[in-house]
């Protein structure tokens, strides 16, 4: 607050700080228990001149939340998101940061690598195991043995859960299963059950897109004209055997020209593919972010369709 007012800007946020434990057993000797720790600080900054900014940092101890760094960056995307820019609806070049990935594989992973969803005819993958479906520089597994924010061990019948590999450069290579799909598709269960009975089976969530080599600095400087996002929100379903995604831009957009951060732009609705949009990548950031169920980098895409214009 002390850092908002300073600059005449209002601010909102929540800081949470909780434990966690699961215990699992049965009459059969079956016997599973984790307690975990959860931490998170997301802030949002209104400069009060049609603009905003966000950041937030999730991990699993509270000694290592950088409240000074999340400030500083809502701050400092608050402060450029002043008087924003009206562009039109179209294909843009854009670099996505780490939030806004990780939204669109939070769908991807919820309604494509599941096994019921495949088997209720309803996954993307259906007919593509086995075959290329993202860009070549994509590796994404399912791990929760993962130093960033680790996940639970086990899953909600109480088997152990296995490290998928879910993309290999660009390859689809598998499913996640819980012991009813499992059965179903002559296959073994890979840890991934929810509490049963539910409708949406074996859902994977600790994915990760794995690091690549770029800067987001080199993402920018190479790019003649596009669009940086912050993150997504209100992001729906359209069509889930084309994972086509729609939602909305949020809490700062900015034009790139030649090379350099210029201009804030009113938020834009998204209508796209993400099939489509992570066929073609140019470069993969360097730096790995938790938000949501997903552990991603930025993203520079050469192409990502704006449909609309919002109100706000």
């Amino acid at each position: 607050f002390k850092e908002a007012s300073r600059k005449g800007f209002e601010v909102a946020g929540i800081m949470s700080n909780s434990v966690r434990f699961i215990g699992i057993a049965n009459s059969e000797g079956l016997r599973a228990s984790q307690t975990s720790t959860d931490a998170s600080f997301s802030l949002t900054v209104d400069n009060k001149k049609d603009g905003s900014g966000w950041a937030s940092y999730d991990t699993r101890d509270v000694e290592k939340l950088p409240f000074e760094k999340v400030i500083e960056k809502a701050i400092t995307k608050a402060e450029k998101n002043v008087n924003p820019i009206e562009l039109p609806p179209g294909e843009y070049t854009v670099i996505l940061e780490p939030a806004a990935v990780a939204e669109l594989l939070d769908f991807a992973a919820y309604m494509g690598f599941g096994a019921q969803s495949y088997l209720d005819g309803q996954s993307f993958l259906i007919g593509k195991l086995g075959q290329k479906i993202f860009d070549k520089k994509l590796n994404i597994i399912d791990s929760p043995f993962n130093d960033i924010y680790p996940g639970q061990p086990f899953d909600y019948e109480g088997m152990p859960k296995q490290e998928l590999v879910l993309v290999e450069n660009g390859v689809a290579k598998t499913l996640a299963h819980d012991r009813i799909t499992a059965k179903k598709m002559d296959a073994k269960s890979t840890g991934h059950s929810l509490p049963q009975p539910n409708p949406w089976g074996p859902i994977p969530f600790n994915v990760i897109l794995k690091a690549g080599k770029n800067s987001e600095e080199e993402m920018i400087s190479s790019t003649k004209r596009g669009l940086l996002v912050t993150h997504f929100h209100y992001t729906n379903v359209v069509e889930p055997r084309k994972l086509i995604l729609t939602g909305m831009t949020r809490d700062g957009l900015f034009l790139i020209e030649d090379g350099k951060v210029t201009k804030p732009v009113k938020n834009f609705r998204f209508t796209e593919s993400v099939i489509k949009a992570f066929n073609e990548v140019d470069m993969v950031g360097d730096k790995l972010e938790y938000h949501g169920f997903t552990i991603a980098p930025a993203l520079k895409l050469p192409r990502f369709t704006f449909s609309s214009g919002t109100q706000f």
